[in-house]
């Protein structure tokens, strides 16, 4: 039997994915040769939805950041969204959130990923969880 916890996330995550599929949309629709995707992590009622550009070297767009609890989660870009590393090939993903000092937004986070084991590090605590590379 699913959990509470899970049917909303699993709610969560199509909006998202619902989102997603809108912006690509808008991106085919403009004319560009750019194609998105997205890759995720979950780990204790976590989830991040990285949008993905995909050319020669794929790219980092935005991030989708929901907490355990919240309805609604906070799209995160550059440059307080900092891509350290990321190697599709290798399945290599670290990337570096800074709070810019606004309460609304998550707090400062750093999130490794080595195949599909991750680590979410917040000021508090490390989450372990699963990383999807399928876009």
């Amino acid at each position: 039997m699913e959990s509470p916890w899970s049917q909303v996330f699993s709610k969560l995550r199509s909006l998202l994915r619902r989102n997603l599929a809108a912006a690509v949309l808008a991106i085919a629709g403009s004319g560009s040769a750019l194609a998105t995707g997205a890759v995720s992590f979950e780990g204790a009622g976590y989830v991040l939805d990285f949008e993905v550009g995909q050319q020669e070297n794929p790219l980092l767009a935005s991030l989708a950041f929901a907490a355990p609890g919240s309805s609604t989660a906070s799209v995160l870009r550059p440059p307080h969204l900092v891509l350290l590393a990321f190697d599709t090939k290798a399945k290599i993903l670290r990337v570096r959130y800074k709070n810019p000092d606004d309460s609304k937004l998550p707090p400062d986070f750093e999130l490794s990923v080595h195949g599909d084991a991750a680590i979410l590090t917040l000021p508090n605590r490390s989450i372990s969880g699963r990383f999807n590379w399928e876009m």
